[in-house]
Protein backbone atom coordinates (compact mmCIF):
# COMPACT_ATOMS: atom_id res chain seq x y z
CA UNK A 1 0.00 0.00 0.00
CA UNK A 2 3.09 2.33 1.15
CA UNK A 3 4.91 1.42 -2.55
CA UNK A 4 1.38 2.42 -4.25
CA UNK A 5 1.61 5.70 -2.63
CA UNK A 6 5.40 6.70 -3.03
CA UNK A 7 4.58 5.34 -6.82
CA UNK A 8 1.54 7.66 -7.16
CA UNK A 9 3.49 10.53 -5.78
CA UNK A 10 6.75 9.97 -7.99
CA UNK A 11 4.48 9.84 -11.10
CA UNK A 12 2.55 12.79 -10.26
CA UNK A 13 6.03 14.95 -9.30
CA UNK A 14 7.36 13.71 -12.81
CA UNK A 15 3.54 14.84 -14.39
CA UNK A 16 4.59 18.51 -12.52
CA UNK A 17 8.35 18.49 -13.45
CA UNK A 18 7.50 18.33 -17.66
CA UNK A 19 5.06 20.82 -17.23
CA UNK A 20 7.29 22.76 -15.56
CA UNK A 21 10.39 21.88 -17.70
CA UNK A 22 7.64 22.40 -20.95
CA UNK A 23 6.68 26.17 -19.38
CA UNK A 24 10.79 26.80 -19.13
CA UNK A 25 11.81 25.78 -23.27
CA UNK A 26 9.09 27.78 -24.12
CA UNK A 27 9.95 30.56 -22.11
CA UNK A 28 12.62 33.54 -23.11
CA UNK A 29 14.15 36.49 -21.60
CA UNK A 30 12.74 39.11 -24.27
CA UNK A 31 9.63 39.50 -25.85
CA UNK A 32 11.48 39.50 -29.00
CA UNK A 33 13.44 36.28 -28.48
CA UNK A 34 9.86 34.72 -27.29
CA UNK A 35 8.57 35.83 -30.92
CA UNK A 36 11.34 34.94 -32.85
CA UNK A 37 11.91 31.50 -31.38
CA UNK A 38 7.93 30.49 -31.39
CA UNK A 39 8.00 27.12 -32.66
CA UNK A 40 3.75 26.91 -32.44
CA UNK A 41 3.43 29.98 -35.42
CA UNK A 42 2.67 29.03 -38.72
CA UNK A 43 4.93 30.60 -41.30
CA UNK A 44 2.03 33.11 -42.53
CA UNK A 45 2.17 34.99 -38.92
CA UNK A 46 5.74 34.62 -38.45
CA UNK A 47 7.69 37.93 -37.89
CA UNK A 48 11.44 38.86 -38.00
CA UNK A 49 12.32 39.86 -34.00
CA UNK A 50 14.45 43.18 -35.71
CA UNK A 51 11.20 44.35 -37.12
CA UNK A 52 9.14 44.33 -33.90
CA UNK A 53 7.03 47.49 -32.97
CA UNK A 54 6.54 47.59 -29.13
CA UNK A 55 3.39 48.91 -28.45
CA UNK A 56 2.94 48.69 -24.58
CA UNK A 57 4.92 46.38 -21.87
CA UNK A 58 3.45 46.70 -18.79
CA UNK A 59 4.12 44.31 -16.03
CA UNK A 60 3.63 40.53 -17.13
CA UNK A 61 1.89 41.26 -20.28
CA UNK A 62 3.09 43.03 -23.97
CA UNK A 63 1.54 43.98 -26.97
CA UNK A 64 4.03 44.23 -29.97
CA UNK A 65 2.93 44.45 -34.00
CA UNK A 66 5.41 42.95 -36.45
CA UNK A 67 5.34 42.34 -40.46
CA UNK A 68 5.54 38.99 -41.53
CA UNK A 69 6.93 37.88 -44.72
CA UNK A 70 3.69 38.50 -46.78
CA UNK A 71 4.38 42.16 -45.72
CA UNK A 72 0.89 41.98 -43.61
CA UNK A 73 0.79 43.24 -40.20
CA UNK A 74 0.57 41.04 -36.89
CA UNK A 75 -0.30 41.81 -33.48
CA UNK A 76 1.61 40.18 -31.16
CA UNK A 77 0.32 39.37 -27.11
CA UNK A 78 2.91 38.07 -24.87
CA UNK A 79 2.81 37.11 -21.48
CA UNK A 80 5.32 36.79 -19.15
CA UNK A 81 5.26 33.61 -16.73
CA UNK A 82 7.32 32.17 -13.96
CA UNK A 83 10.61 31.28 -16.52
CA UNK A 84 10.09 34.70 -18.77
CA UNK A 85 7.95 35.60 -21.68
CA UNK A 86 6.33 33.33 -24.40
CA UNK A 87 3.87 34.49 -26.87
CA UNK A 88 -0.26 34.25 -26.08
CA UNK A 89 -1.71 35.01 -29.34
CA UNK A 90 -0.70 36.89 -32.89
CA UNK A 91 -3.57 38.43 -34.68
CA UNK A 92 -3.52 39.19 -38.30
CA UNK A 93 -6.49 39.77 -40.98
CA UNK A 94 -7.02 40.24 -44.60
CA UNK A 95 -6.65 43.79 -45.09
CA UNK A 96 -3.38 44.57 -43.10
CA UNK A 97 -1.15 44.17 -45.78
CA UNK A 98 1.47 46.95 -46.55
CA UNK A 99 1.53 46.22 -50.06
CA UNK A 100 -1.75 46.64 -50.94
CA UNK A 101 -3.61 49.91 -52.23
CA UNK A 102 -5.17 52.09 -50.73
CA UNK A 103 -9.17 53.05 -51.62
CA UNK A 104 -9.89 54.18 -47.72
CA UNK A 105 -7.70 56.06 -44.78
CA UNK A 106 -8.13 53.36 -42.41
CA UNK A 107 -8.02 49.17 -42.13
CA UNK A 108 -8.83 47.40 -38.83
CA UNK A 109 -9.24 44.30 -36.44
CA UNK A 110 -8.83 43.35 -32.88
CA UNK A 111 -7.33 40.76 -30.81
CA UNK A 112 -8.84 37.32 -29.31
CA UNK A 113 -10.51 39.25 -26.92
CA UNK A 114 -11.84 41.95 -28.22
CA UNK A 115 -10.16 44.33 -26.22
CA UNK A 116 -7.31 45.43 -27.90
CA UNK A 117 -8.16 47.05 -31.42
CA UNK A 118 -5.46 47.63 -34.14
CA UNK A 119 -4.59 48.47 -37.61
CA UNK A 120 -3.32 50.74 -40.45
CA UNK A 121 -3.82 54.34 -41.53
CA UNK A 122 -2.57 56.01 -44.27
CA UNK A 123 -0.89 58.92 -42.26
CA UNK A 124 -1.77 61.47 -44.28
CA UNK A 125 -5.01 61.41 -44.78
CA UNK A 126 -5.80 60.14 -41.49
CA UNK A 127 -4.54 62.90 -38.38
CA UNK A 128 -5.86 60.44 -35.56
CA UNK A 129 -7.64 56.94 -35.30
CA UNK A 130 -10.94 56.91 -32.43
CA UNK A 131 -12.73 53.81 -31.09
CA UNK A 132 -15.55 54.31 -29.30
CA UNK A 133 -14.87 57.31 -29.26
CA UNK A 134 -11.67 57.19 -27.51
CA UNK A 135 -8.32 58.06 -29.18
CA UNK A 136 -6.07 55.18 -30.62
CA UNK A 137 -2.24 55.48 -30.23
CA UNK A 138 -0.67 56.07 -33.86
CA UNK A 139 3.15 54.79 -34.55
CA UNK A 140 4.56 55.72 -37.91
CA UNK A 141 5.86 52.59 -39.35
CA UNK A 142 8.91 54.16 -41.63
CA UNK A 143 10.26 55.10 -37.64
CA UNK A 144 9.95 51.43 -37.04
CA UNK A 145 10.98 49.35 -40.24
CA UNK A 146 13.41 50.22 -43.17
CA UNK A 147 11.01 49.10 -46.45
CA UNK A 148 9.91 51.53 -48.93
CA UNK A 149 6.30 50.13 -48.03
CA UNK A 150 6.28 51.44 -44.54
CA UNK A 151 6.37 54.95 -45.82
CA UNK A 152 3.41 56.98 -45.22
CA UNK A 153 1.82 54.29 -43.13
CA UNK A 154 0.72 54.34 -38.95
CA UNK A 155 0.04 51.50 -36.96
CA UNK A 156 -2.72 52.11 -34.91
CA UNK A 157 -4.27 50.70 -31.52
CA UNK A 158 -5.84 50.94 -28.31
CA UNK A 159 -6.77 49.31 -25.60
CA UNK A 160 -10.25 49.36 -24.50
CA UNK A 161 -11.30 48.85 -20.74
CA UNK A 162 -14.41 46.55 -21.47
CA UNK A 163 -15.07 43.94 -23.98
CA UNK A 164 -16.49 45.62 -27.63
CA UNK A 165 -17.98 43.53 -30.14
CA UNK A 166 -18.85 46.20 -32.56
CA UNK A 167 -16.78 49.16 -31.78
CA UNK A 168 -17.46 52.88 -33.76
CA UNK A 169 -13.67 53.28 -35.52
CA UNK A 170 -13.45 56.36 -37.16
CA UNK A 171 -10.43 58.19 -39.02
CA UNK A 172 -10.04 62.04 -38.21
CA UNK A 173 -8.64 65.21 -40.06
CA UNK A 174 -6.18 67.57 -38.34
CA UNK A 175 -9.62 69.54 -38.03
CA UNK A 176 -11.13 66.97 -36.47
CA UNK A 177 -13.52 65.82 -39.39
CA UNK A 178 -14.45 62.10 -39.82
CA UNK A 179 -12.86 61.35 -43.11
CA UNK A 180 -13.83 57.58 -42.87
CA UNK A 181 -15.58 54.97 -40.41
CA UNK A 182 -15.85 51.47 -40.27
Amino acid sequence: MKARRIAAAVIVLLFIAAAFLEEYKASFPRVSDAVAFDKDVSESLRVQGQELIPVYEIGSEAFYFGVNKELALVGIHAVKGLFGWKVKSRTTGTGFGLKEPWQKPLRGGSNENNIVFFGLADATAADAVLVNGERAAMVRLDAYLDRPEAKGLAVWYVKLKEKADRPVIEAVDREGNVVYKL
